[in-house]
Formats: structure tokens, C-alpha cells, sequence
């Protein structure tokens, strides 16, 4: 999604909002996931998206990141969105998406989108 956003000019995450959470339906009305658009919307918002980053910065991109240990473990937040919608499942695996994320962090930094693995 962050290479098509990238050609066609635009952020990814507006990108995302309008190309997979909006879509026409068979009788060409808008219809969408509020609770997958409101998860984003808040994701992208405690990131800090769409403020400057430091030259040679990404969202994503922790090239010199040492594991912590257990001890040294800073304070995680987990925020649970309320929709209204029907209750789903809380918490699941964050590690699956962690490659996509990196790889459209190196995307936006060096324009090169990762074919393979390992990513660096």
C-alpha cells in the first residue's frame, strides 16, 4: 500500500483511509469498517503522524534499537477502541505487521521498497 500510495502522490495513511476503508459496494454506496478506520485514525495519532520528523527519520525505522531487557522495559499503552460495533478479539499478535511497517519506513526514507528478507 505504501508504494501505491507513493505513486500516486499521496500519504499513506490518507491512501489507506480512502482506498480499503471506503469502497463502493455493488449498489455504489460507500461502505466501510468505522471500528478498522477509528483503530487507524487513533494509531496514527499517538504516533504522531503527519508531524515533521529529523531529517533521515521514518515512522518505523529502528535501525540502531537495542532489545530491552525485562527490567528496562519502558511503560507500554494499550488503548482498546470502543465502535459499538459487535465486540471482536483485544490484542492480537502485533508481530506479524512489524515487517510491512519497517518496509514502508525504508520505502519513504531511501524510495526502495524491500523485495525480500531479511529487510536489512
Amino acid at each position: 500500500m505504501n508504494e501505491a500510495a507513493k505513486a500516486a502522490g499521496r500519504d499513506p495513511l490518507e491512501f489507506r483511509l480512502d482506498t480499503q476503508i471506503s469502497r463502493l459496494s455493488d449498489s455504489n454506496e460507500i461502505e466501510g469498517s468505522p471500528r478498522l478506520r477509528k483503530v487507524m485514525e487513533m494509531a496514527a495519532e499517538r504516533a504522531g503522524w503527519g508531524r515533521a520528523l529529523a531529517e533521515g527519520h521514518a515512522h518505523g525505522v529502528f535501525d540502531r534499537y537495542r532489545v530491552v531487557r525485562m527490567n528496562e522495559m519502558p511503560e507500554v499503552e494499550a488503548i482498546i477502541v470502543f465502535s459499538g460495533d459487535a465486540h471482536g478479539a483485544v490484542g492480537e499478535p502485533a508481530t506479524p505487521p512489524i515487517a510491512g511497517a519497517v518496509a514502508g519506513a525504508l520505502l519513504a526514507l531511501t524510495g526502495i521498497a524491500p523485495r525480500s528478507l531479511p529487510l536489512v
